[in-house]
């Protein structure tokens, strides 16, 4: 059995040598004898028959290294075992929540991020909406409507109180010198005058009736002229108790519809309200709208009594190129809605049938971006009526829009940079017209411009601008939030309106001017019209 285990040493030997490129993991590299492990085999096989011993075989650095063969301490590890096995993953919907808004809008800053954790009510993020812009400015716009007819509804309501009070006294034996001093300091409105006539007529009728009851007894007045003094006294106390019962019936019903006028406004801001609050999601939030909503209704509070003509941001000339041209397509969307060519339009027309048909020739001074003369060309064009339209303005940036503005169209419409007040303006023309200029100029500049425009026209001249209302304002500073997004008309609309003549003013302006006899008429949305030719 001793050369058994000799052999069995050997095979190991040799077995490990064999073996050992494969547990490395060379199994492509090929099978080298090593002299050395040969001379080792043979010495095991010598001693195998021989008493069994144990010996411990060193090898040198090279020879393991050869040999490949390697140590490692014993240790106790976890083997980790790995597995692929085919699925899918699936989203829990339990752990999602959607956000969304109620309107339409910008997103322009996000106050979280995916992980925060927030609390109920935390603002997450600003949202720019022009739908809730429009809102506010219909709450605004409807607010004022409700103080508005609230006060026609109080001012209705004190004048039914003082014609009830005179009718009633005048349904007695009225003295009228003393009714005239008792309701000297009372408002019964035009009804005053109505009434007091009737009274007059009656009082006069029934005072020569009874003076002619003794002219007639002595024979002075025939029967039939006192039969009808008699009549003529009837009459006058019928038509004085018709004219009270008229304008009972006329006042009370004026009160009852201002009443519901009222009561409709409020409704409507109401609405206005609650749409507000349902866009905002929360009454918490309207409440703090109706915050600022009323500090802005403080600040349309102005006085417009007497014109307030303050720096307009349009007039400013280092402003911004693209803020200008914002802002000239913000106005030209105002004009379209407020159709100042619709104003304007009827006139030309008249005047081209004035010429028979000869091409009409017009200057629209201050024409900034030019879309109130396109308009026009293009109306003319449509009616086969032959114009020529010449824009001025003292803008050069204005008059580059403009000009672009028309270059698509066939039209003959050229415009050029001039100063309307001291600039050299060629003429003649058949028609000299401006649109919202005017309340730029103080006094005595609209003045000259108005001797101007006379001196260059041979058939009309025209003025479109704004009047300087209360609705007016709030139409102004309400509109220019719905129909544009420019900062620049935003505030130099409702400054516009401050600036504004009142017609009485105009109509003093265009006398001053010798504009004798020119027409004012009003014009939605609190527009006015001038137009003067000459004699």
């Amino acid at each position: 059995m001793k050369w058994f285990a000799g052999l069995a040493v050997v095979g190991l030997i040799v077995a490990g040598a064999f073996a050992a490129p494969h547990l490395t993991g060379s199994s492509s590299e090929p099978i080298v004898t090593d002299p050395a492990l040969d001379e080792l085999a043979a010495a095991a096989i010598r001693t195998a028959d021989g008493p069994a011993e144990s010996f411990v075989v060193t090898l040198p650095a090279a020879k393991l290294a050869a040999a490949q063969i390697l140590t490692e301490p014993v240790a106790r590890q976890t083997l980790t075992h790995r597995h692929s096995v085919p699925g899918r993953v699936v989203y829990n919907d339990n752990l999602h929540i959607e956000v969304t808004a109620p309107t339409d809008g910008i997103l322009t800053q996000v106050l979280v991020k995916p992980g925060d954790r927030v609390q109920t009510a935390q603002v997450l993020g600003w949202l720019n909406s022009p739908e809730i812009g429009t809102a506010r400015a219909d709450v605004l716009l409807r607010q004022h409507e409700a103080e508005l007819t609230a006060s026609l509804a109080a001012r209705a309501r004190s004048l039914a109180a003082n014609v009830a009070a005179l009718t009633k006294s005048l349904k007695g034996s009225p003295d009228f010198d003393g009714l005239k001093k008792q309701f000297a300091d009372r408002q019964p409105g035009n009804y005053r005058n109505e009434l007091f006539g009737a009274l007059s007529s009656a009082v006069l009728a029934e005072s020569l009736d009874r003076s002619s009851a003794g002219l007639a007894e002595s024979g002075v007045l025939s029967g039939k002229t006192l039969q009808q003094r008699q009549a003529a006294a009837q009459a006058g106390r019928a038509r004085l108790e018709a004219a009270v019962e008229q304008a009972e019936f006329d006042v009370w019903k004026t009160h009852d519809q201002a009443a519901a006028t009222a009561a409709d406004a409020q409704r409507r801001l109401e609405i206005a309200r609650h749409h507000l609050a349902s866009l905002l999601m929360s009454d918490d939030a309207l409440h703090g709208e109706s915050s600022m909503i009323a500090e802005e209704g403080t600040r349309m509070r102005v006085d417009l009594t007497h014109r307030d003509r303050q720096p307009e941001l349009m007039d400013d000339p280092a402003l911004d190129a693209e803020r200008h041209r914002h802002a000239l397509q913000g106005l030209g969307r105002i004009n379209r809605f407020s159709r100042s060519t619709s104003m304007l339009w009827p006139v030309v027309r008249d005047v081209s049938r004035q010429l028979d048909g000869r091409r009409v020739r017009i200057l629209d001074i201050a024409s900034g971006g030019g879309d109130v003369a396109l308009r026009l060309a293009a109306k003319a064009w449509a009616s086969h009526v032959d114009v020529e339209i010449t824009g001025c303005d003292i803008s050069p940036f204005a008059i580059e829009h403009a000009t672009q503005l028309a270059e698509p169209f066939p039209f003959d419409l050229h415009f050029v940079a001039e100063d309307a007040i001291h600039g050299t303006l060629d003429g003649p023309y058949d028609i000299v017209m401006c649109s919202l200029f005017l309340h730029h100029l103080p006094e005595d500049a609209a003045g000259i411009l108005l001797r101007r425009m006379k001196e260059l026209a041979t058939c009309r001249v025209l003025v479109n601008d704004l009047r300087r209302t209360r609705f007016g304002y709030v139409l102004a500073w309400a509109g220019c939030r719905l129909l544009t997004r420019s900062s620049i008309v935003h505030t130099d609309g409702p400054l516009s309106v401050r600036a504004a003549f009142s017609i009485e003013e105009v109509r003093q302006l265009a006398d001053d001017a010798g504009l004798n006899g020119a027409t004012i008429t009003t014009h939605w949305p609190q527009r006015f019209l001038l137009d003067w030719s000459p004699a």
